[in-house]
């Protein structure tokens, strides 16, 4: 035998007895069933039981890696619809957490004395899947020495292939360079400045022994320009002396010669 609709049931709302719990729901807007099924919920002392049940249950499941950091916000939340408060609480406050570990990512973490596969390595663990290999990749790559990028890149798009690449670019480095751990990018960019500072100091003194080199040369010149010509004999002593080959007698005997010449009255 067929039954009829409920005489209430209309297009708006329903109202339906629930003779089985002794609850009468709140009325049904078609608009929103998930508020009706919360609502009922809260009046229900089986589904409250179930609430606490699974919130012990959610308390059981915590790694204890992380159970001292949750512990707090377990302890915080309300005594009502308690497994639902926690899980939005522990959701939020590891998703800050993992903004703090991309930050870690994206500003902290630096080659160091680490092989570049080491460095990847720990990206990956601090990373835990919040961001795609081929991210973490590139950002590996952006820590790596300029010279072990130029190797790097144009390798195959294999992560492992550009591992090796880096690692033996490394090695490879550190058996030519030095002997102890490898090599950063700010050690590596302070060698450059260090090399261009020690040119550039040379620079600076070879030009400075360069002007002194001219201003000696200057005074030197000035000197002889400023002292004294020696005193020649006038040009027609000169050409008289070359006429006369045996005129080589001095002045002295030159007027002795003319006094020595007989007067006319001798």
């Amino acid at each position: 035998m067929l039954h009829s609709p409920p005489k209430a049931v209309n297009d708006n709302f329903a109202t339906v007895p629930s003779p089985a719990i002794g609850l009468t729901p709140p009325p049904l807007t078609i608009n929103a069933p998930a508020e009706r099924d919360a609502a009922i919920d809260m009046q229900d002392p089986e589904v409250q039981t179930m609430n606490a049940m699974r919130f012990n249950i959610l308390e059981t499941q915590i790694p204890t890696s992380i159970l001292p950091e949750a512990r707090h916000v377990l302890e915080n939340v309300p005594s009502t619809d308690r497994y639902e408060a926690a899980k939005k609480a522990l959701i939020q406050h590891f998703e800050e957490s993992q903004r703090s570990r991309l930050h870690r990512l994206l500003a902290d973490m630096n080659l160091g004395d680490r092989k570049p596969s080491q460095l990847l390595a720990e990206m990956r663990r601090t990373a835990n899947g919040a961001m795609t290999d081929l991210m973490l990749v590139d950002l590996w790559i952006g820590r790596l020495p300029p010279y072990v990028q130029s190797a790097v890149l144009p390798a195959t798009k294999d992560s492992e292939d550009k591992i090796k690449v880096a690692d033996a670019v490394m090695d490879s480095f550190a058996l030519y360079h030095r002997t102890g751990p490898y090599q950063s990018v700010s050690e590596v960019r302070n060698g450059e400045v260090e090399l261009l500072t020690h040119q550039v100091n040379q620079l600076s003194q070879r030009l400075e022994e360069g002007r002194r080199t001219v201003g000696n040369l200057r005074q030197t010149n000035r000197w002889e320009h400023s002292r004294p010509r020696s005193q020649f004999r006038p040009r027609h002593w000169a050409n008289s002396t070359a006429r006369n080959p045996d005129f080589e007698i001095c002045s002295f005997h030159g007027r002795r010669q003319g006094n020595s010449t007989p007067s006319p009255s001798s």
